[in-house]
């Protein structure tokens, strides 16, 4: 038998439009909601230490949700997108639970 490099490769990307996106779901944005809390509080002991965690937190949930969320093509510039996220990294205690529960209304109905 005879094996080629074709065989040996990884699978080839899906090829079409858009990519498969995994769904929201608000228990994975509840989870990581209180895992980022949690961070941030205990980063409370070193003062130095919380703009860091917060901000972090702040950016994995702006990477976090820019992978599920499909953006329409009215807002879909650069302007709408950088506001967007940006409000995220600053605001995600307050955002994040409005979200969760916006998506979890949604898939209620």
């Amino acid at each position: 038998m005879r094996t080629t490099n074709r065989t040996l490769q990884a699978p080839r990307p899906r090829r079409g439009r858009h990519q498969r996106r995994m769904p929201l779901r608000a228990r994975d944005l509840a989870v990581g909601y209180a895992v980022a809390s949690a961070a941030t509080a205990a980063s409370l002991v070193i003062p130095v230490v919380t703009p860091v965690v917060y901000v972090g937190a702040g950016i994995w949930f702006s990477r976090h949700l820019s992978r599920r969320v499909r953006w329409t093509l009215l807002h879909n510039n650069i302007q709408d997108v950088s506001q967007t996220k940006s409000r995220l990294i600053l605001t995600w205690p307050v955002e994040i639970p409005a979200l969760i529960g916006r998506v979890a209304l949604i898939r209620h109905l």
